[in-house]
């Protein structure tokens, strides 16, 4: 999918979703030194607990374990699948719970 952009004379390539940061170790492997990476995930993540934090969320304070709950509004356990896949990868995460939104129709 990049050889076009690469034949072209891409010089920068911007993630255009948060969670395409996992892509970040594989694209270093396969890009050229001198392609620029523009990816949005650190800075939303700040602005993310920022606006947590003026809303009284403290993510680091001690105290009861917090429920995590995730929502697909595709199939769940393909969302499952990927939480494993990380796990497995070494990722540090909470214990989650994976549903699907009830979604109102008019």
């Amino acid at each position: 999918a990049l050889a076009e952009p690469l034949g072209a004379g891409l010089d920068a390539l911007a993630l255009g979703c948060t969670h395409y940061g996992f892509l970040r170790p594989v694209l270093s492997r396969l890009l050229p030194e001198d392609v620029r990476v523009i990816d949005a995930a650190d800075p939303v993540a700040r602005r993310t607990r920022a606006v947590l934090a003026e809303l009284g969320f403290d993510p680091d304070a001690a105290g009861e374990a917090r429920e995590v709950l995730c929502y697909a509004t595709g199939d769940p356990a393909g969302l499952e699948a990927t939480i494993e896949g990380l796990r497995r990868g070494g990722a540090q995460l909470p214990a989650l719970t994976v549903g699907r939104p009830a979604l109102e129709t008019a």
